[in-house]
């Protein structure tokens, strides 16, 4: 017999949920020189059993009239599709004896089977990917590869993209980072400051960088939080927290920054990424050189830095500690905020070990919160925006050597009143007042200066967020109704008004 036709492979057949027998028309030896297959809606293959799946019906003369019929058991559904393909065993099985006789069928039929097996190799081959006759086919495969990686590397690109415009949008204000001060620029109080194990109030907390409060959890004060320089491409200036040379006492270092609840609402639910640099003092003697990253929350009521710094149990977003070493490392970790969240804190802690060093310090910068499962660019604002945005929660007021602070009127023969504009509104009416060299200022009217020994932020009447009216007290016995202006006499007198949380 003879192969007239190169056909190895029937269908696809799609199923109709009621179809169970399928044609073939391909010679074929026996039953089981056949593969069926079934491929779902999805595209993939399941091969199906014969007697188990399936029955072959194959017709009587291969020679004049291949093929067949298969059976399903089970009709293909649709959205299914079946196919059928010859499925040879790569063998050669006819033996014929050095002059022995043979029918001319067994000969036949052997040529008839490789013939079948090329056919069969060709379905499959017609199903391959080719290069051509000059290519190199290791090169071609590590371009495929290279390709997917740029596709993959691309999708990355767009969601990082997409996550960066939903995060700017989210926050309703065009920022993405919901932190102030991440690249420590700000240091309106200074640039270096002793850190507390206790705390006189809620401001205590804030020593130097902008927003950033700061406790140990010793029992004493103990410990420096410092702004340096940063020593990092993109980054002037970096937080620096330090035990002091030679102590033996090993508290746990804690900074942290606290959201406003009105911020912190818009994450309810959402995912969020907190990312930062930092690297290791040449001396930082934590366990295994970590320190603790933190994301928490609060669902009662909006709770200050202070709190979020304390030794009680804080809830937390996600948690994760972290490996420094010397070199500037970049870290990121993604929670997902719980839906009755109503306040947002980012927290750092490390816990030394031994005496410390010369450098038994941490540094940070760049640190960033933000909606979204990936940690994107650090978004960099300009300094003086990001300075604006540090004075809604503190700023220092003082003056040139007599050129004014404020004006006043007299109240009585020793007190008057003034009211002092903020660079911006406020959080708050900022209650809380402290002051540098006190007895530099002075109230002046006319040509007579009374010095000043007391003064108060008065928290009622005219006071508000863009007016802060201030009470002061001084000597002398200046007449009820008069007018005059504040000032100073040494440039270091200052007024410190701070509403942080």
């Amino acid at each position: 017999m003879t192969i007239s036709s190169a056909t190895s492979k029937a269908g696809p057949y799609s199923g109709n949920g009621s179809t169970t027998q399928f044609a073939f028309t391909f010679k074929t030896l026996t039953t089981t020189d056949l593969k069926v297959a079934l491929t779902d809606s999805s595209g993939a293959d399941t091969e199906l059993a014969l007697t188990t799946n399936y029955t072959v019906s194959l017709n009587a003369d291969q020679s004049t009239a291949p093929g067949g019929v298969v059976t399903c058991l089970v009709a293909p559904a649709t959205g299914e599709k079946l196919t059928i393909l010859r499925n040879m065993t790569l063998t050669q099985e006819s033996h014929i004896p050095n002059q022995g006789g043979f029918y001319p069928e067994v000969l036949e039929d052997s040529l008839d089977k490789l013939t079948m097996i090329v056919q069969q190799l060709n379905e499959q081959y017609s199903r391959t990917v080719q290069v051509g006759v000059t290519a190199d086919p290791a090169a071609f495969v590590a371009d495929i590869y290279a390709a997917d990686d740029n596709a993959i590397a691309a999708a990355a690109s767009a969601a990082t993209a997409m996550g960066a415009a939903t995060g700017a949008l989210a926050n309703g204000n065009g920022r993405r980072n919901y932190l102030l001060n991440g690249a420590m620029e700000v240091a309106q109080r200074g640039t270096s400051g002793t850190i507390k194990y206790t705390f006189s109030s809620q401001y205590a907390a804030f020593l130097c960088v902008d927003r950033w409060g700061f406790k140990n959890g010793g029992a004493s004060d103990l410990g420096t939080a410092s702004q340096v320089s940063a020593g990092l491409t993109g980054f002037s200036r970096a937080l620096k927290v330090q035990r002091p040379n030679g102590s033996a006492s090993t508290p746990q270092f804690r900074m942290a920054q606290a959201l406003e609840s009105i911020d912190a609402i818009r994450l309810q639910g959402k995912a969020v990424t907190l990312s930062f640099y930092a690297k290791a003092g040449a001396n930082f003697s934590a366990t295994l050189g970590r320190i603790n990253a933190l994301i928490a929350y609060e669902t009662g009521s909006e709770q200050p830095t202070a709190n979020f710094l304390g030794g009680s149990a804080t809830a937390a977003v996600v948690s994760e500690d972290k490996t420094l070493n010397t070199a500037w490392q970049r870290f990121s970790l993604t929670g997902t905020v719980p839906a009755g969240a109503v306040q947002l804190a980012v927290r750092f802690a490390f816990t030394p070990t031994g005496t410390a060093g010369a450098d038994d310090s941490v540094y940070i910068t760049g640190v960033q919160l933000e909606e979204g499962a990936l940690a994107m660019a650090f978004e960099n604002r300009s300094y003086a925006d990001e300075l604006r945005l540090c004075q809604r929660h503190y700023f220092k007021a003082r003056n040139t050597f007599n050129a004014g602070l404020a004006l006043a009127a007299v109240v009585s023969g020793t007190s008057s009143v003034s009211v002092i504009r903020p660079p911006v509104p406020m959080r708050t009416i900022p209650i809380d007042l402290t002051y540098t060299n006190l007895a530099d200022w002075y109230l002046k009217v006319g040509a007579t200066s009374y010095q000043v020994s007391g003064v108060a932020v008065v928290g009622s009447g005219v006071a508000d967020i863009d007016a802060i009216r201030i009470a002061w007290t001084h000597a002398g016995t200046p007449t009820a109704g008069q007018c005059g202006y504040m000032y100073s006499d040494g440039g270091a007198a200052t007024l410190d008004f701070s509403t942080d949380l």
